[in-house]
């Protein structure tokens, strides 16, 4: 039967991960334990290893995509099998392209509408830090 491999989940915080490269390629035989692809957090990079042997049948993204976690990334089962209903909805595009638009991942912060001549600070609900007082 065939298997989903997921993006795994490397952390609490994290959200998604860049695949760095496949090691494995589709119509390679792999073992339980074979590391199939790295990928990149913000913070560090790790190995997934399968957790199934087969064949590897269809890899879903391609190095450089920035896949959310838990998302399907590739699928292990036999030669001839059908993999229709594990296929992923959604193509999520490659990461590289998506850094050049936005300057290598950098976000401007959201500008904050004032009046004219309104002091930083004067907006509802803004409270001043409290200094000096051990917090």
């Amino acid at each position: 039967m065939a298997t989903q491999i997921l993006m795994p989940k490397q952390g609490v915080t994290v959200e998604s991960c860049v695949i760095l490269g496949w090691r494995k390629h589709e119509g390679e035989t792999i073992k339980t334990g074979d590391i199939i692809c790295e990928v990149e957090t913000d913070k560090a990079a790790f190995e997934v290893e399968a957790e199934h042997e087969g064949t590897l049948l269809k890899i879903f993204f391609e190095a450089g995509a920035d896949v959310p976690v838990l998302t399907p990334i590739a699928v292990v089962g036999q030669p001839g099998e059908d993999i229709r209903g594990l296929i992923p909805n959604k193509q999520y595009p490659p990461l590289a392209p998506l850094r050049r638009l936005t300057g290598m991942g950098r976000l401007k912060p959201p500008s904050i509408p004032r009046k004219r001549g309104e002091a930083w600070g004067s907006q509802r609900g803004f409270f001043p830090p409290v200094c000096g007082q051990g917090r």
